[in-house]
C-alpha cells in the first residue's frame, strides 16, 4: 500500500516493507527505536 508523507507511518508499517525491500525482519519496537535515535520521532 502506497501512503501519502502527511499522513505519515507507523513503525509496525515500516517494519513489514523494510522486511519486504531488505531482507532484515525488525520488531517494530526496534525500528522505532531507531527511527527516535536518527530524529524522526
Amino acid at each position: 500500500m502506497v501512503r501519502l508523507a502527511a499522513e505519515g507511518w507507523t513503525a509496525p508499517q515500516l517494519a513489514e516493507p523494510l522486511a519486504e525491500r531488505f531482507g532484515v525482519r525488525l520488531a517494530p519496537k526496534v525500528v522505532a527505536r531507531h527511527l527516535r535515535a536518527m530524529g524522526y520521532v
